[in-house]
């Protein structure tokens, strides 16, 4: 595993999260754009300075850039206390109420879905 690009390609996904520029970032941590392109891209490592200055203006932890690409991450308090609920109830042995969650709140997406669906064919029928 290349650790730089791995830091590259979570610093551009969180930077483009955030929507800022390469431009825009280099100027709020005080570097060349064309520094931070070379972060992204994993051609050039950067040091814990620059690292937490980054940290610093896209309000992030620095542990964020160690993250593999398959590991979701937590954008919000409602997830952050989702998966902490999920935590604790795994402990107490009763998944098999965030079960009984899950595939309900998987059903009513599923049916807003559909109820989107219909309405947009109404909509397109009526107005035809």
């Amino acid at each position: 595993m290349d650790i730089d690009k791995l830091i590259g390609t979570n610093l551009k996904r969180i930077r483009k999260a955030k929507g800022l520029s390469q431009k825009q970032l280099a100027e709020l941590i005080k570097t060349p754009w064309t520094r931070l392109s070379a972060y992204e891209t994993g051609r050039e490592g950067m040091g814990k300075d620059i690292m937490l200055r980054i940290c610093e203006a896209l309000n992030i932890k620095p542990y964020e850039f160690y993250i593999e690409n398959d590991t979701p991450i937590v954008s919000s308090a409602e997830e952050r206390r989702c998966i902490l609920i999920t935590r604790e109830a795994k402990e107490k042995g009763l998944q098999h109420i965030i079960n009984e969650s899950l595939s309900y709140a998987e059903f009513r997406m599923v049916s807003a879905k559909n109820e989107k669906s219909e309405k947009v064919k109404k909509e397109k029928s009526s107005g035809s």
